[in-house]
């Protein structure tokens, strides 16, 4: 059996959801143990990764608006500093 890190576990598990395959199905074509997947899926969904916390949000002032921009990694989410906080919490807790 092969080890792997938790980064590593993590990707399969972001691969199997956007698959859209069974996790049966996944492991099956990935040659993973379905039982050993399950557990691994459990224990990560229970931890925070290590690359979970804060993240720096800051409003940037630009030529038209003030814009309210969030950078985790690659990703940047801009949004007027007007947005209600019950959507972007809504927001935040569908992408969770």
């Amino acid at each position: 059996m092969k080890r792997r890190t938790a980064e590593e576990w993590q990707s399969l598990l972001d691969q199997q959801a956007a698959s859209g395959l069974s996790a049966a199905a996944f492991c099956r074509e990935h040659k993973l143990c379905p039982k050993y997947f399950s557990l691994r899926k459990r224990q990560l969904r229970h931890s925070p990764s290590p690359q979970q916390g804060f993240i720096q949000a800051h409003v940037m002032a630009g030529s038209d608006d003030d814009v309210l921009s969030i950078r985790y990694g690659k990703t940047e989410l801009r949004l007027n500093p007007g947005v209600s906080p019950t959507w972007l919490a809504a927001l935040l807790k569908q992408l969770a």
